[in-house]
């Protein structure tokens, strides 16, 4: 997933580009990263699994964003979260960054 320019067209993912990348501006060296994805998760626990393994921070957003986009690729009927926790503030964020589309019945 790349950054948005003036030449890319708009299309259903750039809001969802624009949020990563003003995301992006409060990522620094002390936040922990964890991609996870859940065929139907439940708000009473926990059923989330790991994508790959959690990661400090290193400012690189392309390759936040091509992890996102594999973990898609391999789970494409099932919800992807980001979650970050800063180590610096002891503070945690988990935001749902793709949602599949409910398939329609024919």
């Amino acid at each position: 997933m790349s950054l948005p320019s003036a030449a890319t067209p708009p299309d259903h993912r750039s809001a969802e580009i624009r949020m990563l990348a003003g995301l992006g501006a409060c990522l620094h060296p002390a936040c922990v990263i964890r991609i996870e994805y859940a065929s139907a998760p439940d708000p009473r626990r926990p059923c989330w699994s790991p994508w790959g393994a959690a990661r400090v921070h290193d400012g690189d957003l392309e390759a936040l964003f091509g992890a996102i986009d594999a973990c898609r690729a391999r789970h494409p009927d099932q919800q992807i979260r980001l979650r970050v926790d800063d180590l610096r503030w002891h503070s945690a964020l988990a935001l749902v960054v793709y949602r599949p589309r409910p398939r329609i019945p024919a």
